[in-house]
């Protein structure tokens, strides 16, 4: 059940700071990047067809995410997600099917640590994040806390010598490790910047194909 609730929570929060995940070279620009998830995470089992969920990310002229659409992969949309950036510190505004905002977000970044904190919009807390970066940007460990700050899960970064990500390793409250999760970059423009990437995990006969094609689109 705590693997469940962990993949459950992996979902919800899919695309935290991806471009601190992998370096952009020679100063190409990401313009959108699409998740397929063939694992549905609720059930507990593969989708039957090509895809369950598509999540599609766009990006500004200076490499900022500016919104992200999460749909049923049929152009229907269950979670909208918009950003806006200001001297303060970036706003997340979380919109649900019908285009209600129902969460807003504040993230704020002190030497090395963003804090994010999610509130509903009747002002209470949510849930919050708390993300160490190394000097270049890239993410080095998230931790996920509830509302009253309790610890939910950690997850720690691991880069390859290029500077991508090639693992995430998800740990329990009791420092146990949950899941890991490995990345295999399978495109490259000729700059060296990848546009395919497939996400696997050690999780019984999860790892045994991708659960997550992410394609992207440069200029």
């Amino acid at each position: 059940m705590k693997r469940v609730l962990l993949f459950a929570c992996m979902l919800a929060w899919i695309c935290v700071s991806a471009l601190a995940e992998a370096p952009v070279r020679n100063c190409s620009k990401i313009t959108c990047e699409t998740h397929v998830f063939t694992w549905s995470f609720k059930e507990q089992e593969w989708s039957k067809g090509q895809l369950i969920k598509v999540l599609v990310q766009q990006f500004s002229k200076d490499n900022k995410l500016v919104s992200e659409e999460l749909s049923d992969g049929k152009n229907g949309i269950l979670e909208k997600i918009i950003y806006s950036y200001g001297p303060e510190g970036t706003i997340k505004s979380f919109f649900n099917a019908g285009n209600k905002l129902i969460r807003t977000s504040a993230i704020t970044l002190k030497g090395d640590t963003e804090t994010e904190i999610v509130k509903r919009i009747d002002g209470s807390i949510f849930q919050q994040y708390v993300t160490k970066k190394d000097n270049s940007g890239k993410i080095l460990q998230i931790s996920h806390m509830d509302a009253a700050g309790k610890l939910v899960f950690r997850k720690d970064h691991v880069y390859d010598s290029r500077g991508f990500l090639t693992y995430i390793r998800l740990f329990n409250p009791d420092n146990t490790l949950a899941v890991e999760i490995r990345y295999e970059y399978k495109k490259f423009d000729t700059d060296g910047n990848w546009l395919v990437r497939e996400e696997y995990y050690a999780y019984g006969d999860v790892g045994n194909r991708p659960h997550e094609i992410v394609t992207r689109k440069m200029e």
